[in-house]
């Protein structure tokens, strides 16, 4: 048998794949005493030829002359553990694992398998917290190799853990993640096994809908395969399912049809859960006496076995079907369902295993944090590269608006001197920039159109300023000019617009009043530019000059 039947034979917490021959125990312990004893070559060979006779092993594993004293003890203990596992001596099988283990090189499949046996011999104790430790040293050697098929097996594993640690939700997670390495596997009896045990795991939590969709997959791949006895297990994980969802004379069909594979084959373990699934459905139908039958014989099959979790899930049936036959029988089933469940929980608690999940989590959940940790970063400096250029362009974009407006109020500025210029017609010509600040040799005829609509623009709006009359519409209507019109004609004569041209004509006169009267207070500076707030009007005044009002006066001071 190979070294990884062990996962196999685990599929959710008890239930297993099928009969596997073992060797007979007196000849197994006895060779495994003299071992102990001699610890020499043909002692170690006869003992690993027993295991192989009985079917134990795949193939005869012999070791030639020479063989370093180390080697054999680490088959012989390895198997020892193998052996004991399966013939449910679990503290046995603990003991030689863990004798084993020291001897196994690091991040072999063999050391990994050994790790995967303590796991299930511990989780069979109880010992959920030491079973989900090795579990995870296993699965962490398994995906360091890179071997999708014994990774999924692994996962396997760790969800049987968690389900009997009473943690259903962690098994989901380790489940589902087991599910995707035997989809890329591509082994569809692996996917059967898995998907097997995703019905158990939605199933305890009450999501039977899913449950039943996980254990049809399940079986119909065993279907495919041809595998009658695995088809049973998947027959009854089905009927779990329909229970759950008071589709009882179906349940009730696929348990009768797989109860007498179990016994054929001599699947005692599935038998029991089969048969504490029939208790189950018949003491929700009120058939109690029969639902008694069922329950009591389960609970003989799990004591024999020691499977306390199974046997566990008995008595409390016991205890809800008698109730209404034997009060007294009943508050005794509850007393062994209390003991148990005490002695079954009381080396781990939810709790603890929570905290041990916090703190150590798998190698897999690790790679996909550390993959979103990497697209995070990736988005992060995408994202930050977005904002420099963002920050850029906003930046380039209101420096060169500033500019622009700095540029129009020197226009502006230039247009006033004009508009004073020739308001008397008796001046003499001047060199002069026009409207886009290039120098030309004025005429006496004065400004062109384009100037003279700018500079009575100019007139109007100073003289609307300080009543605060001085927007896009109440001066266009001053000008008898729609707005439509007066923004055309802004951009044919000074190719702004009409909003852009007021604010240069309020910098430009603060500007002014703040040069030639030093006194007057800031809020009147604002006040007569248009402005009812200081901080309003300090704000576009930095915003197009480049300085603030104070700083401004003060450069421009005597």
């Amino acid at each position: 048998m190979s070294r990884y039947i062990i996962r196999e034979l685990i599929l959710l917490l008890l239930l297993c794949v099928g009969t596997v021959p073992v060797a007979t125990a007196a000849t197994v312990e006895e060779l495994l005493a003299a071992f102990e004893r001699s610890q020499d070559l043909s002692t170690a060979n006869r003992f690993l030829k027993a295991l192989a006779d009985e079917g134990h092993t795949d193939e005869l594993i012999q070791y030639p002359a020479g063989t370093p004293t180390d080697t054999l003890r680490k088959a012989v203990w390895y198997w020892a553990a193998d052996w004991f596992f399966i013939t449910q001596h679990y503290d046995r099988s603990e003991e030689y694992g863990l004798k084993a283990l020291p001897l196994f090189e690091d991040s072999t499949s063999e050391k990994s398998d050994c790790l995967n046996t303590i796991a299930c011999a511990y989780m069979r104790l109880g010992h959920f917290m030491k079973a989900a430790d090795y579990g995870r040293q296993s699965l962490e050697i398994e995906l360091q190799r890179g071997d999708n098929d014994i990774i999924s097996s692994s996962m396997n594993t760790l969800a049987a853990i968690y389900m009997a640690a009473n943690q259903p939700k962690e098994a989901e997670r380790y489940i589902l993640s087991g599910l995707e390495y035997a989809g890329r596997a591509n082994n569809p009896g692996r996917r059967a096994i898995l998907l097997g045990s995703a019905s158990e795991i939605f199933h305890v939590q009450g999501n039977d809908t899913t449950a039943l969709a996980y254990a049809e997959q399940a079986l119909q791949i065993e279907r495919q395969l041809g595998r009658e006895p695995k088809m049973a297990i998947r027959r009854a994980q089905k009927a779990a399912a329909l229970i759950g969802l008071k589709r009882y004379a179906e349940a009730e069909s696929e348990l009768q049809e797989a109860i007498p594979v179990f016994r054929q084959v001599g699947n005692v373990q599935s038998l029991g859960i089969s048969l504490n699934s029939l208790g189950t459905l018949a003491c929700q139908q009120g058939r109690c006496a029969e639902a008694t039958a069922y329950y009591r014989e389960a609970a003989a099959i799990f004591a024999h076995l020691g499977d306390l979790y199974n046997e566990l899930h008995s008595h409390q049936g016991l205890y809800q079907s008698l109730w209404s036959l034997n009060p007294d029988s009943a508050k005794i089933e509850l007393q062994l369902f209390n003991s148990l469940k005490d002695s079954l929980y009381s080396h781990s608690t939810a709790d603890a295993l929570a905290r041990y999940t916090a703190e150590f989590d798998n190698e897999v959940l690790l790679h996909e944090k550390a993959l979103t940790r990497r697209a995070y970063r990736r988005d992060t400096i995408f994202a930050l590269i977005v904002l420099a250029l963002l920050v850029s362009g906003l930046w380039f974009i209101h420096r060169r608006s500033s500019r622009r407006q700095r540029r129009l109020v020197g226009e502006i500025e230039r247009l006033h001197k004009r508009l004073l210029l020739y308001a008397d017609v008796s001046g003499p010509a001047r060199t002069q920039p026009d409207a886009l600040g290039e120098p030309q040799q004025e005429m006496a005829a004065g400004p062109n159109e384009d100037q003279r609509f700018l500079m009575h623009v100019i007139e109007v709006v100073n003289e609307s300023l300080p009543q605060g009359t001085y927007g896009v519409e109440a001066i266009a209507s001053q000008l008898n000019m729609s707005v439509q019109t007066f923004r055309r004609r802004m951009k044919v004569a000074a190719n702004e617009s009409p909003k852009a041209f007021i604010q240069a004509i309020q910098m430009e006169k603060a500007g002014k009043l703040l040069a030639e009267y030093p006194k007057m207070p800031v809020t009147d500076v604002a006040r007569q530019c248009g402005f009812d707030e200081v901080s309003s009007f300090t704000h576009v005044f930095k915003r197009v000059i480049g300085v603030s009002p104070t700083e401004y006066r003060d450069r421009t001071g005597p």
